[in-house]
């Protein structure tokens, strides 16, 4: 990594963080409902400035990390990731892996470290895997008051009821993973399309394909495009080429960002091509607008 001036690995202000102490970890290993799901490390980063984590050897568990608000990364192997808002990424015991925040835009995670013979399956269950380690997720109150009750226990230290709380803790985020996997299958057409609008709105800087917004919420190209279209009136990526105009008018209105640089956090490699679409849509040209704001 280049300019690291600065990164580190924890430290950040009102961060909670529990590692499991050696004895609490023997005990756990000793007893038959928690030999299998042993959570050794547990924690909140509020706002991860800064926030940087290198291992070129992997570590013996498996990590979960949840971002809540922000943006960040991971690499695992050498494949580098964006992650933003109500995403989760799993990194696979013994994986050589890299993360961090967003400079500009810290992020807020939960993260949990586990190991035992019971994690893969576990984890089978919910839609991450080796070929997809990152997911979203919907429920965030629900994680968040999963991990804000385990948080909390563990400061009252490590009993036996708590270090069966933490193996239960464990299940509880992986179902709700897969909850959210399967919850498309519940809701209504128009409440899907609100549901991919949303993970348009969060996915502004790293724009995903058609057939992954329609894919995300259960619909062939087909389907996703001519429902949106009749609750809407307009096509999926209409929209979000909208949106994304919206944002770089603002950013162009409020931020003494560049063409260049506006063009770049919208995910646009080309800034000529950033600002064709510009004009396109609002009538002018990026610096144009700007001018006249």
């Amino acid at each position: 990594m280049d300019n690291l001036t600065g990164f580190r690995k924890e430290g950040f202000d009102r961060q909670k963080l529990f590692r499991l102490p050696m004895r609490a970890e023997i005990r756990m290993m000793e007893r038959p409902f928690t030999r299998d799901l042993v959570v050794s490390d547990i924690g909140y980063y509020p706002k991860a400035d800064g926030h940087l984590v290198e291992r070129e050897r992997g570590v013996q568990s498996h990590i979960l990390v949840f971002c809540l608000n922000g943006r960040g990364w991971f690499s695992l192997s050498g494949g580098r990731r964006e992650v933003g808002p109500m995403e989760a990424f799993w990194v696979p015991a013994g994986v050589a892996h890299a993360y961090g925040s967003n400079r500009s835009d810290p992020w807020e995670i939960f993260w949990v470290h586990v190991r035992g013979d019971s994690v893969p399956d576990l984890l089978a269950w919910t839609p991450l895997s080796r070929n997809r380690p990152m997911t979203s997720f919907a429920n965030s109150h629900a994680l968040r008051r999963q991990f804000n009750a385990l948080l909390q226990r563990l400061e009252s230290g490590y009993t036996d009821h708590t270090l069966l709380e933490m193996a239960r803790f464990f299940v509880s985020i992986a179902s709700l993973l897969h909850v959210d996997a399967g919850s498309m299958k519940e809701l209504g057409q128009r409440e899907k399309i609100e549901v991919a609008m949303d993970r348009m709105r969060q996915t502004l800087s790293r724009p995903h394909t058609l057939a992954d917004y329609a894919r995300g919420v259960g619909f062939s190209v087909s389907q996703f495009s001519d429902l949106f279209k009749r609750h809407y009136g307009t096509s999926p990526m209409a929209y979000f080429s909208e949106l994304r105009m919206q944002r770089a008018r603002e950013l162009l209105s409020f931020t003494k960002m560049s063409v260049k640089e506006v063009a770049a956090e919208l995910g646009f490699d080309d800034p000529l091509y950033f600002s064709r679409a510009f004009k396109r849509v609002s009538g002018m040209s990026p610096s144009g607008y700007r001018e006249k704001v």
